[in-house]
């Protein structure tokens, strides 16, 4: 492994200007020190988007058993009072009742004649005639239900066949955890994807805050030189004032450096922890120090072997695939719909007041059927609908993969350009030490201008964060390769093994 540390000619450089470095403060540990690794565990533990995404997981998983439900038997309860305004009775009148013996008056007259004479002894003075002319008026009123009633029944209806709309159901709810899955790991990936982002480009910042110091040092070092030999006479007053102006322009681009760290600092941070976590930090999280390095690895999959990966592994490519499956069962319900439901049902009394048992039995089961023959073309139409969607996700996957494909073949050659772009600085970083060195020799012998010595400077500190940036370019456009392939997680497993590493 090759191993190449930014600022090690430039304090080499700085210590030949300025004297001595302190040993003990560049073996110093940093207690703030902050992986890669941490980084991404912290994000997964507080991001508030992936713990969205999980609470989407858990409704689907909700509505998969709301839909398996339907196999169940559905067993309710339910109580009712009623207060009528008068008691319900049957009624019923003699005449009536003597209707059915019309037909056999003939025989009860002659009957009547006989017994007439017994009648009257034994009746003396009755009016028997008299007496059922009266008893023919007479109604009868037989009670049935008082005016106050009250019923609790409890009742079990189970169905034995939907046809298939349950097996259907379950599918789509299935269907539905796996859609919510497949959101989760591409939320997931995006946010492992910026969180590398923001991570990198706080040590890039960082890198180049570091840069700026050592380059606003030597323009220091390279100015207080200028003046000392201006007073000596060895050089005019114009060379001192260039040197100054370097000097100032060092500082303010210190100061924008600075800026900027802070900025990408808290952008990293805002995803590392919560609000509450963050104010019992304070300004603390500013010393952070992100140590995990900058690196290449040549053992990296091809071209087309990544565009394959894509095609089995992207979250958005399968949610798609899932939705299709939503739509194909959702058209098996609709036709479905041609079939009857069949379904047991039973009913018990639990409890009734002024109902008598003659009236209302305690208990009922039975079975029944309904079977839907028009339904104003409402199955058509689901089964006309669910077509075209199918149709419409067709063509958004094709869509969708052909994008994806695009931006594996843009990613791959960022990929490709930073590593060539790298080899090319890294000749140039070296070059632009060894000018720095001459320079300053040449202006301390009088044979360079101060400008000479501040281009040298520029350059020098140029090439090592166009150094940086290019490691930075390297491994954004990995994490976001291995993100759109479903891979994020192999991103360490490819720092542990790159080929070049900046620290």
């Amino acid at each position: 492994m090759v191993r190449y540390t930014l600022s090690t000619t430039f304090i080499a450089i700085l210590a030949a200007l300025t004297g001595t470095i302190s040993q003990k403060a560049l073996a110093q540990e940093n207690e703030n020190d902050l992986t890669i690794n941490q980084a991404i565990e912290l994000m997964l533990y507080n991001n508030s988007i992936i713990q969205q995404a999980q609470k989407g997981v858990e409704i689907a998983q909700a509505e998969k058993q709301k839909l398996n439900s339907t196999w169940y038997p559905l067993i309710t309860a339910g109580g009712t009072y009623m207060h009528f305004s008068n008691d319900i009775e049957a009624k019923e009148s003699v005449k009536e009742l003597l209707e059915p013996f019309k037909e056999a008056l003939p025989e009860m007259d002659a009957i009547a004649q006989q017994l007439g004479p017994a009648i009257s002894q034994l009746f003396p003075g009755a009016d028997i005639a008299g007496i059922a002319s009266k008893l023919a008026g007479v109604t009868f009123s037989f009670p049935l239900l008082d005016k106050n009633v009250a019923t609790i029944d409890g009742s079990v209806v189970w169905t034995l066949f939907a046809g298939g709309k349950r097996v259907y159901a379950n599918r789509i709810g299935k269907s539905l955890v796996m859609s919510s899955v497949q959101i989760q790991d591409a939320v997931e990936q995006s946010q492992t994807m910026l969180l590398i982002e923001r991570y990198y480009m706080c040590k890039l910042a960082k890198k180049i805050v570091g840069v700026q110091q050592q380059n606003f040092a030597s323009m220091q070092k390279f100015y207080n030189n200028a003046k000392k030999m201006m007073d000596a006479g060895m050089i005019n007053k114009a060379e001192m004032l260039v040197a100054k102006v370097a000097c100032q322009e060092a500082e303010r681009e210190l100061e924008s450096a600075l800026n900027n760290d802070t900025t990408t600092t808290q952008a990293l941070i805002a995803m590392l922890y919560s609000n509450s976590e963050k104010e019992t930090m304070g300004d603390t999280y500013y010393n952070m120090e992100c140590s995990s390095p900058f690196f290449i690895c040549s053992a990296i999959p091809s071209k087309e072997q990544f565009k394959m990966l894509v095609d089995e592994n992207n979250p958005q490519l399968q949610l798609v695939g899932h939705q299709k499956e939503i739509v194909q069962n959702r058209f098996k319900i609709a036709r479905s719909g041609y079939m009857p439901d069949i379904a047991l049902f039973g009913k018990q009394n639990i409890y009734s007041h002024n109902i008598p048992r003659n009236l209302s039995p305690r208990s009922v089961v039975g079975a029944g059927f309904v079977w839907n023959i028009f339904d104003g073309l409402h199955r058509e139409k689901s089964m006309q609908a669910s077509k075209k969607e199918e149709e419409m996700l067709d063509l958004s996957y094709e869509e969708l993969q052909k994008e994806l494909h695009l931006l594996s073949d843009k990613l791959y050659s960022q990929l490709s350009d930073a590593k060539n772009n790298l080899q090319t600085i890294n000749a140039s970083i070296e070059l632009a030490g060894e000018l720095v060195k001459i320079q300053q020799k040449s202006f301390n012998e009088g044979m360079a201008t101060s400008l000479d010595v501040i281009n040298a400077h520029t350059t020098f500190a140029k090439t090592n964060i166009a150094a940086a940036m290019a490691y930075f370019q390297y491994d954004i456009a990995l994490s976001a390769l291995l993100a759109i392939s479903g891979n994020s997680g192999k991103f360490l497993e490819y720092m542990e093994n790159a080929q070049m590493v900046l620290e």
